[in-house]
């Protein structure tokens, strides 16, 4: 196979050979085998990274397969901007493309569109005429598109170079791989001989797809050799299913399982006693080690451990998995009496006000993400009593909640997060007895909301995006039981609110917090911690600092002896550490 490195990084006098003024590759291959990871290798590569002036990826996903021209100009523009130059939601095409020019205007560039369905040509050209007219000056000569797609029409449609075709692995390689994911040593595999010629059978139906393999032999490594567990799944009518263009969605449908327990059913483990949240974070290391969930950008190494404790990495699911996620989910009934979730992120508004005026009694999940609701009725939770997770993340807002929101008494995770025009919570939110999760933006100074006795199930807090908070109230230091909690881009911040400086107010103090997690990300206007961070002294094991005018670490961070990892960057303020550092043994990082 030719290399992908002599493609991408050919000089820029070989594009004079062709008519086309930017170079397309595809990466040609059934779902699984690999062409997005391929992709990733050559995207972060420092040869290639040092080859081109800006790099830029854009997942064209397959919800969409019809492959709007505007929507992915829309998304190159956002991937390739930074600060001022995001565009709103719904811009022109004539906004967008002068946008785009001024972008890659005299910029050698790289442009990776993972997972292509459209084939109708005139669309791809529309696109590349757009990309090929903003580019148009000597210096952008050499840039190249990599297109990533599970059809080969695509891939002579979008192709300037022959594709790139990958193929199933070898024999050999499949077994290896089958092997080092369903037992726990290679020498197994001899022991139980039996189980050996079912494994090669479920190779064969996994059409010796890496990801197919992957996710079968570690779900069979948890039925610890279990012969009659290993049949069921070789002899399972599942493998009947549809399979549309690949022919190994079957293989994968067991894992749904686990997704389901991560979507509510979240129960303990031999009898051990953690939070849910705690659980709900050992299902997904578990999904991520069996590829059955995905991080949804490249994280450094360095870097992985005090994001994820963070919970600020964002999580995919593959398209694959997607897929067959949707095909099962056809066979759902549509009567609203035994609704139990609805995602309407891509609903009309139309449709969004008609279903307010449903009755859902067993609705438990409920995620508008991106919506217009400056018309929301007051009502609209009314009937929905039994809601436990909503999300109303970058919606348009009026600018208080409806006050029916406060009548979820058994709601346990509700994300704010990005809803701009959002200025105070309702007092009466305090009725939200059991919040044990809350992601909040807020264009508001303060939160006069957060009084005593408020949200004192609450386990995680993300405070985001507030860029008119200069202070939070010294409520977040009575909040008893709470474990996590990150603080990201509240630009005016400028100091924590202590209990005794509230005037005319008596607290009870609590001499330990349980705090486990505290993050702080770009408050440049922030001097210092909150004092009431000390009593976290014996909980506190991430603490991670970045962007913030802090001068001093605390003296007391010594002594947090539970402490594993000290993430701190960007505080140019900040010269030098406490005494006694080596004193955190059970610091890691």
């Amino acid at each position: 196979m030719r290399s992908i490195d002599d493609l991408v990084q050919a000089p820029p006098e070989s594009v004079s050979q062709h008519d086309n003024k930017i170079d397309v590759i595809p990466l040609v291959g059934i779902g699984g085998l690999g062409k997005t990871t391929l992709a990733q290798m050559v995207y972060h590569d420092d040869s290639v990274k040092n080859h081109f002036n800006l790099q830029m990826w854009v997942c064209v996903s397959d919800d969409d397969r019809d492959f709007e021209v505007k929507r992915v100009i829309h998304q190159i523009v956002n991937v390739a901007s930074v600060g001022d130059t995001r565009v709103d939601q719904n811009p022109s095409l004539e906004e967008l493309l002068t946008l785009l020019k001024q972008i890659l205007y005299e910029k050698r560039f790289l442009l990776v569109l993972d997972d292509i369905w459209n084939e109708e040509s005139w669309k791809w050209e529309l696109l590349r005429g757009h990309l090929e007219s903003a580019c148009s000056d000597m210096n952008s000569k050499g840039s190249k598109i990599i297109v990533t797609t599970r059809r080969k029409t695509v891939a002579s449609i979008v192709g300037t170079k022959p594709p790139i075709l990958l193929r199933g692995l070898p024999h050999k390689e499949c077994w290896e791989l089958f092997v080092k994911c369903a037992f726990r040593e290679a020498k197994e595999a001899e022991e139980y001989p039996w189980l050996k010629g079912i494994g090669k059978v479920i190779i064969e139906k996994c059409k010796r797809v890496p990801l197919a393999i992957t996710t079968l032999g570690c779900l069979l490594r948890s039925k610890q050799c279990d012969k009659h567990e290993w049949e069921k799944i070789r002899d399972s009518e599942i493998w009947e299913l549809d399979a549309k263009d690949d022919g190994i969605l079957p293989s994968l449908s067991y894992e749904l399982i686990m997704l389901w327990m991560a979507h509510g059913l979240l129960q303990p483990v031999n009898n051990e006693e953690k939070e849910p949240e705690e659980i709900g974070e050992l299902y997904i290391k578990k999904l991520l080690s069996i590829s059955l969930l995905q991080l949804d950008e490249y994280i450094p190494e360095n870097e992985l451990s005090i994001i994820s404790a963070a919970g600020l990495n964002e999580l995919k699911m593959h398209d694959l998995i997607h897929d067959l996620a949707k095909s099962t989910m056809k066979k759902s009934t549509k009567d609203s009496d035994k609704t139990r979730t609805i995602i309407a992120s891509q609903t009309s508004q139309e449709s969004f006000v008609e279903w307010t005026s449903h009755e859902f009694k067993h609705l438990k999940v409920l995620h508008l993400e991106g919506r217009d609701l400056e018309l929301l009725p007051d009502d609209c939770f009314a009937k929905v009593k039994h809601l436990r997770y909503l999300s109303l993340s970058e919606c348009d807002m009026p600018e208080k909640l409806p006050g029916s929101i406060c009548k979820l008494q058994i709601l346990q995770s509700l994300d704010l997060s990005d809803c701009y025009n959002l200025l105070e919570l309702p007092e009466s939110i305090k009725n939200l007895v059991s919040l044990l999760i809350l992601f909040l933006t807020l264009s508001a100074t303060s939160f006069p909301f957060m009084e005593a006795n408020y949200f004192q199930q609450l386990r995680c807090l993300f405070i985001t995006n507030c860029e008119n908070l200069v202070s939070p109230s010294g409520a977040l230091g009575r909040l008893i039981v709470l474990k996590k909690l990150v603080i990201h881009n509240c630009i005016h911040l400028v100091n924590f609110e202590d209990e005794e400086e509230e005037e005319g107010k008596k607290h009870v103090i609590i001499d330990d917090l349980k705090l486990e997690t505290f993050m702080i990300f770009e408050s440049p206007k922030l001097k210092a911690l909150p004092k009431w961070l000390k009593r976290s002294i014996k909980a506190l094991r991430y603490m991670g600092i970045q962007g913030t005018g802090i001068e001093a670490l605390p003296e007391w961070l010594p002594n947090a002896t539970s402490l594993e990892r000290l993430y701190i960057n960007d505080c140019q303020g900040l010269s030098s550490l406490p005494d006694n550092m080596e004193q955190l043994q059970s610091l890691i990082h």
